[in-house]
């Protein structure tokens, strides 16, 4: 099996918006190789994707926004020492993903308003340099995750963290204040 989405080379300001990433071999959504720039990965749930849910990687000012990420074996998303500066980590809620929720080995790595629950390793784990706040550890109440039902239960968790990261200046990539997200 194959990366379900995978972007090589040199490839700049793609959007990619509310879409189901599950059961491949290898990372959900792979920023592969150097020179990509200005992405916008936003809604997406991304579920039992082998090793990782979303891996950065030779990249910059990526914005990683509002994704749910469950059941991979290593992370749930990953920035990797070959990252580049200004990825932004922001939003994410990340369910028992294997070891890490979100690891950073990257440089000047924003990571905001997330929550990361239930790794065997680290919620969270940096080795790498980043400005981190607001972030919680919470079971986030998914209706049914393990069966791709990401669809939150009672009064939960997540909604406070999410909401506290949109009323407190979130921008888009581009700077265009956040509209309905």
């Amino acid at each position: 099996t194959a990366t379900s989405m995978l972007f090589w080379g040199s490839s700049q300001s793609n959007r990619v918006y509310a879409n189901e990433v599950y059961s491949n071999g290898s990372p959900g959504i792979h920023l592969w190789t150097g020179g990509h720039r200005g992405h916008l990965f936003v809604r997406n749930r991304i579920w039992r994707n082998g090793a990782v849910g979303i891996q950065l990687e030779g990249d910059t000012n990526n914005w990683v926004l509002n994704n749910s990420v469950y059941g991979h074996t290593s992370a749930g998303i990953y920035v990797t020492s070959a990252a580049g500066a200004s990825n932004k980590i922001i939003g994410n809620v990340a369910v028992t993903n294997g070891t890490y929720g979100i690891r950073n080995v990257g440089v000047e790595t924003r990571v905001q308003y997330n929550d990361s629950f239930g790794h065997t390793t680290a919620n969270l784990n940096n080795t790498g340099t980043w400005i981190t706040n607001n972030n919680i550890s919470s079971n986030a109440l998914f209706s049914n995750a393990s069966s791709g039902n990401f669809k939150l239960i009672g009064p939960s968790p997540v909604s406070a963290a999410v909401d506290a990261g949109t009323t407190n200046g979130l921008t888009q990539y581009d700077a265009t204040p956040v509209s309905g997200m």
